[in-house]
């Protein structure tokens, strides 16, 4: 969503960036010369060079080998949930300290100041979502701002001193796999990337892992469990991080609130047990 990529000769690809100045782009660069060092068990984008000709900013990188997860038919099973909690694990072994200087969606500057803990950022964030575009969510959800109160209150109960890696968009166009349906490279971090609570990560990926079916909530409760199981990550502790990211998240792609990002976020929300939840 951010850049548009090209094929290019010599397993080279290149991107053409809508929004990021040189500078943003010239920081994911860093960053991933930081992930390259810390042997991850995939491989991660490698930005060779970053130019800017005429106002707009393109960057090299080397194509990474593997084909989209979500092309596999096996990637809405449980089959799909098994490997994505194994790249939340390996995530969850690294820290990268220089993801809190990435900015975030649309933001000129990261939320995470050094200065701040995961929370505050987060809450900082969600502030200045909510006073662009709270307006349109009030007018969609029930009880917003009530809701909004609980969040921030329950964020400050859960809140946890663990700090790793997150990539905060782990869908299935940003992982490639093998032909064991081994992921064997991840695509994409600096969407919703920092150093953080390895919890909102995996809050994320079990929300956006079937965003659209029928089954999408079973899905959701699926994936919960197994987080649960493998993890030991409290259920009420995701979906309260997930309402958060949902906030987030609403407008990313449509300032107006016109599109089905918006309309997920409502709906989820609006959730007979995220309501109950929250109040």
């Amino acid at each position: 969503m951010e850049a548009a990529a090209y094929a290019l000769p010599g397993d080279l690809v290149g991107k053409v960036w809508a929004k990021r100045t040189a500078e943003d782009v010239r920081r994911l660069q860093r960053f991933y010369e930081d992930v390259a060092d810390r042997g991850l068990p995939f491989s991660c984008p490698l930005l060779l060079h970053v130019h800017e000709m005429d106002g707009v900013v393109v960057s090299i990188e080397r194509r990474l080998p593997g084909v989209p997860f979500s092309s596999d038919s096996r990637s809405g099973e449980v089959a799909g949930i098994e490997r994505l909690i194994e790249v939340l694990e390996a995530l969850r072994s690294v820290d990268v300290p220089s993801a809190a200087g990435l900015p975030v969606l649309d933001e000129p500057q990261p939320p995470w100041a050094p200065e701040r803990s995961f929370e505050e950022g987060l809450v900082a964030l969600l502030d200045r979502r909510i006073e662009r575009f709270g307006e349109q969510l009030r007018r969609s959800v029930d009880q917003f701002d009530e809701k909004v109160l609980a969040i921030k209150e329950r964020l400050g109960r859960s809140a946890s001193r663990e700090r790793c890696l997150l990539h905060g968009d782990l869908g299935g166009g940003n992982l490639l796999v093998d032909e064991h349906f081994a992921v064997v490279s991840v695509l994409d971090f600096g969407f919703l990337s920092v150093s953080g609570d390895p919890r909102f990560d995996a809050s994320i990926t079990s929300g956006v892992f079937d965003m659209w079916s029928s089954r999408a909530q079973l899905r959701q409760h699926q994936f919960d469990v197994l987080l649960e199981r493998r993890l030991g990550y409290d259920r009420e502790v995701l979906l309260t991080l997930r309402a958060a990211y949902a906030i987030v998240i609403a407008n990313a792609y449509d300032a107006d609130g016109q599109d089905g990002q918006f309309w997920w976020s409502s709906t989820f929300l609006n959730r007979p047990d995220v309501h109950d939840l929250l109040l």
